[in-house]
């Protein structure tokens, strides 16, 4: 599954897809999605790098707002095109996206690359209001272990309380 997973990766920032990974991923277990979060514009970018690659991809539009599925080798790359959240995605949150590449921590997490305030400002809307119940999520765990001693400080960060700019 890693190089699965480091290959999709790689293949966007090789193409200069931006993209912001909304929660990190333990490769180590089946992997279900990819939550991202990348603009129309660099999905459109993308579609078309991909058909003149010649990729073997699927789309599965969604009925949830500014939200739709694809397929590339087998793996499912759940794209919002907003930072949305709820539901449908009907919460929308207008502020630029924020984007980053991925780090590996630990030998078995794709992390973003990104400040951690930011991160857990997003990882804490997906779980919050993106998931009936938090402890089911496939990252809850790897939430707690990073947060459970400092999420009092993570939400009096600028990130947090302004959103990421």
């Amino acid at each position: 599954m890693r190089d699965k997973l480091v290959h999709i990766f790689n293949y966007l920032n090789d193409n200069s897809i931006k993209y912001f990974l909304l929660r990190p991923i333990d490769f180590t277990k089946k992997v279900e999605d990819i939550d991202l979060v990348i603009s129309r514009n660099d999905f459109r970018l993308l579609l078309n790098i991909l058909a003149n690659d010649s990729k073997d991809t699927y789309i599965k539009y969604s009925n949830a707002h500014e939200s739709i599925q694809l397929f590339i080798d087998d793996i499912l790359l759940d794209i919002k095109f907003n930072m949305c959240f709820l539901p449908r995605k009907s919460l929308f949150l207008h502020k630029s996206i924020p984007t980053c590449s991925i780090i590996v921590k630990e030998d078995r997490y794709f992390y973003p690359d990104i400040d951690d305030d930011i991160l857990f400002t997003f990882w804490t809307y997906h779980l919050l209001l993106d998931k009936a119940n938090s402890s089911l999520s496939s990252t809850y765990m790897i939430y707690l272990d990073n947060y459970s001693n400092s999420w009092e400080n993570m939400i009096d960060s600028k990130a947090f309380l302004n959103g990421p700019n």
